[in-house]
């Protein structure tokens, strides 16, 4: 009787334990809605006169959510942030809301001495984030058809088959903020703008961005670094064989989207004196499923920086 008792008291513990490990989890790693999830360009904005500032349309011009919440924009490219360690800025979403602005600060003021822009550019945009005292970022999601909507029409049949495919491809966002005018008197701003989604180069560049292994046995690294004054792109493989493959920084990435490719385009990685071509059939947080013409590989990130 005594080791059954010491037995279900090992077991109590070891579930009260768990259960706590788990609520400690989940309690550590925020919320995001994955279905925020690529790329989103802006398309149309209202505000009022009192709303505009640069810091407030360069949040939502080229928005990038990688699935971690990690998000990149013109304010703050994730390039930027990679090539000079610098964490990008992770957006949380709770209750039909998003909020970025909290970690783009956060972020902006790790960067002062590491952005590729003069003091005085750096003093301005922080004058600006320290004036917004709260700010409040509600979304929502609609469906483009695939002939476009009254604020972008498909530039490719690619894009035609992106809206087709895709109920969520289109986003809403409300903005509301309280300003400082002048550190004492205060004034509440609102607008709204509209964006649609793609899967396109600046966010397969973050996505890649890191470590990672595939079935093959081969290992690639993805990520920007500095050159010349420039951010630049890039990557390289280290075969099965031990073999080692790099491309010279540049602008071009391995991936491209035809009508034919799908949702998430094509992988196509150039060495000197190497290629392939794979179609991404699937992307997830950390795994890659591509696809030649023997079958399919399975690229696992490994979470490493580059």
């Amino acid at each position: 009787m005594k080791k059954l008792v010491s037995l279900l008291l090992c077991l109590t513990l070891m579930l009260s334990l768990s259960a706590g490990f788990t609520a400690f989890a989940e309690e550590t790693e925020p919320a995001f809605d994955a279905n925020l999830v690529g790329q989103w360009n802006l398309d149309h904005v209202e505000d009022n006169d009192a709303a505009y500032s640069p810091l407030l349309e360069n949040m939502f011009k080229d928005l990038v959510f990688l699935h971690d919440g990690s998000f990149s924009c013109a304010a703050l490219p994730y390039g930027y942030a990679k090539a000079n360690n610098i964490t990008a800025p992770k957006a949380t979403t709770a209750d039909g809301t998003i909020d970025l602005f909290a970690p783009l600060g956060e972020a902006l003021s790790s960067a002062v001495n590491s952005l590729f822009v003069s003091w005085d550019d750096y003093e301005e945009v922080k004058q600006q984030v320290s004036a917004i005292s709260s700010m409040v970022i509600s979304y929502e999601f609609f469906d483009i058809p695939e002939e476009g909507y009254a604020d972008y029409a498909p530039r490719s049949e690619a894009e035609k088959a992106f809206f087709k495919d895709n109920d969520k491809d289109g986003l809403k966002l409300h903005i509301t903020a309280i300003v400082s005018e002048n550190g004492l008197s205060r004034k509440s701003v609102e607008g709204s703008c509209t964006l649609h989604k793609a899967f396109r180069e600046e966010f397969m560049a973050a996505y890649l961005t890191g470590t990672w292994s595939d079935t093959s046995g081969n290992t690639w690294r993805f990520g920007y670094v500095e050159k010349d004054g420039a951010i630049r792109y890039q990557y390289s493989v280290l075969l099965a064989s031990g073999e080692f493959h790099e491309t010279e920084p540049g602008y071009a990435i391995p991936w491209s989207h035809s009508v034919d490719d799908g949702v998430y385009g094509s992988f196509e990685p150039e060495f000197e004196d190497m290629s392939a071509s794979y179609k991404i059939t699937n992307i997830a947080a950390d795994t890659m499923t591509i696809r030649d013409d023997v079958g399919e590989i399975t690229m696992t990130r490994e979470w490493t920086l580059f």
